[in-house]
């Protein structure tokens, strides 16, 4: 037990549970909603205040003040995904419902629950470093495995010089720690912009050291596996335009309304060789899961779609400053999708969690974390990038290693801490199950389920048959 204000509280300062971003500097907690910086404590508030205000005050830059606008934006960004998109809203009211129901039922509680957590936990059983090199020069290719545990998966291999350097799947912890990546290096271009008044050519070639360095790094391939693949793809173009259209990729995957992932699902399976394997991943997206796997192909068939429609860099690049859906769109129909993404039955399907998580039980939401929600969204939908949009969002607040408190420059007015306090038993129970492995495993279909894929398969070769005997 500890002192806070006052209060004694349950948690223990610096806790984390198991299922948070993985970074040790700080982290969101999936499991409360929480951002915690372990690598700051109330001796640092006024470095954190100044670093959240960047403005022209100063002729030098200062590292640490960065270092800590990175990170805060970094782990914001986690939150928006959370709180703002349809996977998020899903994985808040999964995870309420459980946490509801888990001291009377245990185990029971978490079945469905885990679907969503499974799929951000499973990146470590499939990463692989098999020599510690640099990652550059590198080729990639891709298969399709099966897991008892967490079903189809896609397994990126990476090579250099011929030979085998790493392997990791596309999870959604990689989905998610690519956008808050992406964020961070966007928002360290604003931080710079704001600060000195433009971003030199000096500090755009130290901000692009830095992404290479990040991008070279074989034991952080959760956070730069989707950054990797867009580099290789699109190598013409400049570090900030390959940073939003992988904010833009990701964001849209984690946002897709169900019957557009069914849609996509078909495409997808056309695209697969192996129709076993191919079929049980592409039978989890039309159930709303497996939605990491979207962002992957986005960004082959993206690229395919610029070589064959012959579109140069600039032309390319106009997009990704403004209708970049534009593009996507006039993409997904060139690969066979015959009605374009409906952005308004994503917002419908956000309204339908929204209200549900409304009748739930409020100890397990931050008070006002709700209303700030469907503001956060309205934002977003004019501004992706959290450092641009920082001063229009309404965010929590975040806690230091020491319980003192970091304030947003607009907060949802609410104690994180007290409402941490207040669902500790849950959440404390629900970590831990997280390493049980009866608990933590993904309900999904085997290869060997009669589902929707197999069904489109057995209508098209009936189809086809009859066709046959009419010509007959």
């Amino acid at each position: 037990m500890q002192k806070n204000a006052g209060k004694t509280v349950k948690i223990k300062p610096g806790t984390k549970f198991t299922l948070c971003s993985p970074d040790d500097l700080g982290s969101l907690d999936y499991t409360t909603s929480v951002i915690l910086l372990n690598a700051y404590s109330s001796y640092d508030r006024g470095l954190l205040r100044s670093a959240l205000r960047p403005s022209i005050r100063k002729n030098k830059l200062l590292p640490r003040e960065i270092d800590a606008y990175n990170l805060c934006i970094h782990e914001y960004t986690h939150y928006l995904d959370l709180h703002c998109t349809v996977w998020g809203m899903e994985f808040v009211s999964r995870r309420c419902r459980a946490l509801s129901r888990i001291l009377e039922q245990g185990k029971e509680a978490l079945s469905v629950t885990m679907l969503n957590t499974a799929e951000i936990l499973m990146h470590k059983d499939f990463e692989k470093v098999h020599q510690k090199l640099k990652l550059e020069r590198v080729v990639t290719k891709h298969a399709i495995t099966y897991s008892k545990k967490y079903g189809a998966v896609i397994v990126v291999y990476l090579y250099r010089d011929g030979a085998l350097i790493a392997e990791t799947s596309v999870s959604m912890l990689s989905i998610l720690e690519a956008n808050a990546v992406a964020n961070e290096f966007e928002g360290e271009y604003h931080w710079v912009g704001c600060t000195l008044g433009e971003v030199t050519p000096h500090q755009d070639g130290r901000i692009e050291a830095k992404y290479t360095q990040l991008l070279q790094d074989s034991s952080r391939l959760e956070y730069n596996i989707i950054h990797i693949l867009v580099a290789i793809h699109f190598p013409a173009h400049t570090l900030r335009h390959r940073l939003r259209l992988v904010s833009a990729l990701c964001q849209l995957a984690l946002d897709m309304y169900a019957l557009d992932l069914s849609m996509l699902a078909n495409l997808i399976n056309d695209a697969i060789k192996n129709k076993y394997f191919g079929d049980a991943l592409c039978n989890d997206l039309c159930r709303g899961m497996s939605r990491q796997i979207v962002t992957f192909y986005l960004v082959l068939w993206l690229h395919g779609y610029i070589q064959h429609a012959k579109l140069t860099v600039d032309e390319v690049a106009k997009y990704i400053d403004g209708p970049l859906d534009e593009l996507i769109d006039d993409m997904l129909e060139a690969v066979g999708l015959e009605h374009p993404l409906s952005r308004n039955m994503s917002d419908f399907e956000f309204r339908v969690y929204y209200n549900t998580l409304k009748k739930e039980p409020g100890k397990f939401i931050l008070p006002g974390a709700l209303k700030a929600a469907a503001h956060n969204r309205r934002v977003r939908k004019s501004q992706l990038a959290t450092s641009r949009a920082f001063r229009k969002l309404m965010l929590p607040d975040i806690v230091l290693d020491d319980h003192a408190k970091i304030r947003p420059l607009s907060r949802i007015k609410a104690s994180v801490l007290s409402h941490w306090d207040n669902m500790y038993e849950e959440c404390s129970e629900l970590d831990g199950m997280a390493g049980d492995p009866d608990v933590m495993k993904k309900f999904h279909m085997s290869p060997d389920d009669f589902g929707p894929m197999q069904q489109r398969r057995q209508i098209h070769m009936q189809k086809w048959m009859q066709e046959e005997l009419d010509e007959y």
